[in-house]
């Protein structure tokens, strides 16, 4: 479990960064998150929250492990602590990274509605945890609380658009609904590649959406560990691995 309220070697309060990962549906904003969390373990203690609850993300992140820890419960509490937090987080074999997500079975009716507020306070006591914060986010802002107040609160703001009409449409719907108080203009844009035998005008969507800063390759190995719930395992590809790391190097660790 991650270092409670870290301290460097001076004794002093560490600075925790939030990095939440948005995006239209089918832009592979899962398995980034996994991914740029995995490799962010390396540099320090890292949390990945998924706040999902259409589709839990611990029977696709663990599905081997059977737990009662959800993200449903801390948000449910009437004051949210690190033990609370610490309870319903699921350590990841051989990396400084813990997950926490809503479990199997699990939808909006299992838990009473959350405010805003409640929202809040769990992200500032998850800053006391751990250095790194990544969120996958929903790809609905107006109806996914933690979803709008995690991007009205990181420090950097990943937004994936898959290179197709459906990474168009969302964009042309959805990313204008980012008010000022959201930065908009401080969203990184990112552009999910399809694989390379699939026929899109790669330019054109790039184009419409405007000021794309990383490319993400399709990478079959990376499918095929979403499929077998293994994204925390290392993908032998090159090309991917890269692309992930310039993310992280350019955009995170700066």
């Amino acid at each position: 479990i991650p270092k409670i309220m870290m301290m460097n070697r001076l004794g002093v309060m560490k600075m925790s960064k939030i990095v939440t990962i948005w995006g239209n549906s089918g832009a592979y904003k899962t398995s980034t998150a996994v991914k740029v969390a995995t490799k962010l373990a390396k540099h320090g203690d890292t949390i990945l929250l998924s706040v999902d609850n259409c589709k839990p993300s611990l029977p696709i992140l663990l599905p081997m492990d059977n737990t009662s820890c959800s993200l449903g419960k801390v948000l449910s509490e009437v004051s949210i602590t690190n033990e609370s937090i610490c309870r319903n987080m699921m350590t990841v074999k051989g990396l400084d990274l813990c997950v926490i997500g809503y479990r199997e079975t699990e939808n909006r009716k299992t838990y009473a509605e959350y405010t805003v507020e409640k929202a809040t306070e769990f992200l500032s006591v998850l800053r006391e945890l751990a250095e790194y914060i990544v969120i996958d986010c929903t790809s609905n802002i107006a109806n996914n609380v933690l979803t709008a107040v995690s991007l009205l609160s990181s420090d950097c703001r990943l937004y994936l658009a898959s290179a197709d009409l459906n990474g168009i449409a969302f964009y042309g719907s959805q990313f204008p609904l980012l008010e000022d108080r959201f930065k908009p203009e401080k969203h990184i844009k990112i552009l999910s590649l399809p694989p390379t035998n699939v026929d899109v005008d790669i330019n054109t969507v790039a184009e419409v959406i405007g000021n794309i800063e990383y490319e993400i390759p399709y990478s079959a190995v990376v499918r095929s560990q979403m499929n077998y719930g293994a994204l925390f395992e290392t993908a032998s590809d090159t090309a991917y691995n890269s692309a992930i790391e310039n993310i992280i190097g350019g955009a995170i660790l700066v």
